[in-house]
C-alpha cells in the first residue's frame, strides 16, 4: 500500500509541477482506520497538455499510473478564473 501511494502522489506532485507552473505544491493526508486520503494542491492553471505518441518519452501516463495505484482519484483543475488545481488520491487498505 505505501509503495503504491509514494508513487502515486510522486505523480501527481510531478504533473503539478509540469502543467500548472506552480511556485508552490501542497501535500496533505489524513487515515483511518480503513483509509489513507491524500492531496495535493497547488496556486497554478491547470494545462491539459496532449499526448503525442511519436515522440518518445513525451508522457501522458501520468493519470492511468494514477488510476492504476489508487481506489479513488478525482482532479478539480485550476482555471484562470479560479486558480489552484487539487488532485485528491485514496486508497484503501485490503486485508
Amino acid at each position: 500500500m505505501t509503495g503504491d501511494l509514494l508513487v502515486a502522489v510522486s505523480e501527481a506532485c510531478a504533473n503539478s509541477i509540469l502543467h500548472t507552473n506552480t511556485p508552490q505544491v501542497r501535500v496533505t493526508w489524513r487515515s483511518s482506520a480503513d483509509c489513507v486520503e491524500l492531496e495535493i494542491l497547488d496556486e497554478g492553471i491547470f494545462k491539459r497538455r496532449v499526448r503525442m505518441p511519436e515522440i518518445e518519452g513525451s508522457g501522458g501516463h501520468g493519470i492511468s499510473l494514477m488510476m492504476a495505484l489508487v481506489d479513488e482519484l478525482s482532479i478539480r483543475e485550476g482555471t484562470p478564473a479560479s486558480p489552484g488545481t487539487v488532485v485528491r488520491l485514496v486508497k484503501c487498505r485490503t486485508e
